[in-house]
């Protein structure tokens, strides 16, 4: 019986592999975040940066080996398909990477064979030589070719009937409205992290903010001064009443064509990955087509998000240039290197300092104008302070002599 040394404790599947071919599994003991590569540096920050190179290569080679995505990436101005693609690779390319670069610490320098589950978004050779010294294969996963195709399609019909379900719940206003995705809590204190952390209670807004997107659901008492502000929470029920009404829009008209046309592929490849990039492409213009109708629909003059992580960042971008709506994105965090899944080709983007432009600007990706502001978010000091003194004066009534604090 040969023995495999495995990084992962195997499932069902693969005891009953082993079972069959004889196998005896022994389970590697690490801790990953004490392993280095050749050079020192931690092999998570190695997996990273090197999956968002990898991924942004790939990507715009699949985006130009396709006839319908090439197509589409031209109609929409090049950049942002083949970013969100890019995106939607980068998960999978680094968390096999780790596992490479875990096997290659192991090794303790020697050559190694690493088997993995054969990708499913990114095509396999992009991880031909990766690692050095470590050589990745592929076991392959074999399964229903619909299985994504209707999964894709339910999902889309679910959203359709909670559309149907929720009720709409805002009309569109006399003032201008501001369109932005929700990341965090939402709230008017400005002594927590929450959004939108940019408006200022004490002064009134001069247009309506509406939040698209899912998250802690809102006491009573703050839904009530988030409205008094003029700060509003969009429903399922708000998409599918814009979209019935600004359907015909030649603009969202153009994203469901584009969007018809990759499902259409996506039923006709035969290249597992290439129909799941074609379905995620599929999302994406539904995504812009419904996020165009938000904003024709409630006089959205701006779209704001956070770094753009989310889809919507990516999807609004397709539909924003023709219905005249400016997008925003601004830094948050403090990036030691470039990621796809904090690219952006917005309008504009404020970075706290010009030192972290090289971060947000990749092989012709980034946004097309860069404002720099300082930390999005130093305004939040002089509303902690109190509280923060009245924490430390329990500490020490506790009986602490002193305080470490620890910034993520």
């Amino acid at each position: 019986m040969q023995s495999v040394v495995v990084l992962d404790e195997p499932d069902a599947a693969g005891r009953a592999l082993a079972q069959r071919h004889h196998l005896a599994f022994a389970e590697a003991r690490f801790f990953a975040g004490h392993l280095r590569d050749e050079h020192g540096e931690a092999v998570y920050f190695v997996a990273r940066r090197t999956a968002g190179r990898l991924a942004l290569a790939a990507a715009k080679q699949v985006v130009a080996g396709s006839t319908v995505l090439a197509r589409i990436a031209d109609r929409f101005e090049g950049a942002t398909l083949r970013l969100a693609i890019a995106k939607f690779m980068a998960m999978e390319i680094e968390t096999k990477l780790m596992r490479a670069l875990v096997a290659k610490a192991l090794s303790g320098g020697e050559d190694s064979v690493l088997w993995l589950r054969a990708p499913q978004s990114v095509p396999a050779e992009v991880f031909g030589a990766a690692v050095p010294g470590v050589q990745i294969r592929f076991v392959a996963v074999h399964g229903a070719r619909a299985r994504p195709i209707v999964k894709s399609l339910l999902v889309e019909f679910a959203r359709y009937l909670r559309g149907l379900a929720s009720p709409a719940r805002n009309r569109p206003g006399a003032r201008p409205a501001v369109l932005v995705t929700r990341e965090d809590d939402l709230g008017l204190d400005r002594s927590y992290r929450s959004q939108p952390h940019w408006v200022d209670p004490a002064q009134p807004l001069g247009f309506n903010v509406y939040v698209r997107g899912r998250g802690r659901p809102l006491t009573a008492a703050v839904a009530a001064q988030l409205a008094a502000a003029g700060i509003h929470c969009l429903t399922h029920g708000d998409a599918a009443a814009a979209l019935r009404r600004h359907r015909a829009l030649p603009a969202l008209r153009q994203l469901a064509s584009e969007a018809n046309a990759c499902l259409l592929a996506a039923l006709c490849t035969h290249d597992a990955v290439l129909l799941r990039i074609l379905l995620h492409a599929r999302l994406l213009l539904l995504r812009g087509r419904e996020l165009g109708a938000q904003a024709r629909n409630l006089g959205v003059r701006a779209f704001v998000s956070g770094e753009p992580y989310l889809v919507e960042s990516d999807a609004m971008q397709l539909a924003a240039p023709a219905l005249k709506v400016a997008t925003i994105t601004f830094q948050y965090s403090n990036l030691a290197f470039l990621s796809p899944l904090m690219l952006t080709t917005s309008d504009r983007m404020a970075l706290f300092s010009q030192t972290y432009r090289p971060i947000w600007d990749a092989d012709g990706i980034h946004p097309l104008h860069w404002e720099y502001l300082g930390y999005s978010m130093d305004g939040a000091a002089q509303h902690v302070r109190e509280r923060a003194a009245q924490l430390r004066a329990r500490l020490q009534g506790s009986g602490a002599r002193f305080v470490l604090c620890y910034f993520d």
